[in-house]
C-alpha cells in the first residue's frame, strides 16, 4: 500500500514539488511561493551536501592500512561501520537533491525538524533568502546558512520570466 503521505513516498514528494513550482510559474501574479514540510528542500538548484565527521576516502584508507591482530579487529569493524554511513548518508542526500526550479519562484523547507533536534527553516534578512538549520555546525543555538540567494535577485529573475 503507497503512504499518502509526502515524509514516507518519494514519488508524491516529488510530485507534489513539481505541482507547487509549476503553479507559482505559470501564476500571472508571479509569485515566490514558500512552503514546507515535503522532507526535501527546493532550493533553486542548491542542495546540503552531507554533514560527514570526515571523508569516506580517509576511512578508507585508514581501513586498508590496518593489520590482521585481534585489535585492528575491532577497529577494522568500526571503520567499516562509519564508512557505510558516509556512503549511506551521500546517496540520501542524492535522493533528496532539490527540485531544480528556473525561475526561482518556489522555495521549500524540506523536513523542519528532525529526531535528533535539528531544524531547517527559510529566512528571510538582510536581504537574503536562505535556507538554514539550527544548531550551527558546533551545536550552538544559531542558524548554519546551507544556502542563500540575494532576494532582490530571485524577485528580479522572478519578474522577467514569461509564463509557459
Amino acid at each position: 500500500m503507497a503512504s499518502a503521505t509526502p515524509a514516507l513516498d518519494w514519488e508524491l514528494r516529488e510530485r507534489h514539488d513539481r505541482a507547487m513550482f509549476e503553479w507559482a510559474r505559470a501564476a500571472s501574479a508571479k509569485p515566490v511561493l514558500i512552503t514546507g514540510h515535503t522532507h526535501r528542500p527546493v532550493f533553486g538548484e542548491g542542495r546540503p551536501e552531507p554533514e560527514l565527521p570526515r571523508p569516506g576516502e580517509e576511512v578508507e584508507r585508514e581501513l586498508g592500512a590496518l593489520g590482521n591482530e585481534r585489535e585492528d579487529s575491532e577497529r577494522a569493524a568500526a571503520l567499516k561501520a562509519e564508512l557505510e554511513w558516509a556512503r549511506a548518508e551521500r546517496r540520501r542526500v542524492a535522493t533528496q537533491r532539490p527540485t531544480p526550479v528556473t525561475p526561482r519562484c518556489y522555495f521549500n523547507t524540506g523536513c523542519c525538524s528532525f529526531g535528533d533536534g535539528d531544524i531547517t527553516g527559510l529566512e528571510i534578512a538582510e536581504g537574503e533568502i536562505r535556507l538554514v538549520r539550527w544548531p550551527d555546525g558546533a551545536g550552538r543555538p544559531l542558524p548554519l546558512v546551507l544556502e542563500h540567494y540575494p532576494l532582490d535577485e530571485v524577485l528580479e529573475e522572478v519578474n522577467g520570466a514569461s509564463a509557459p
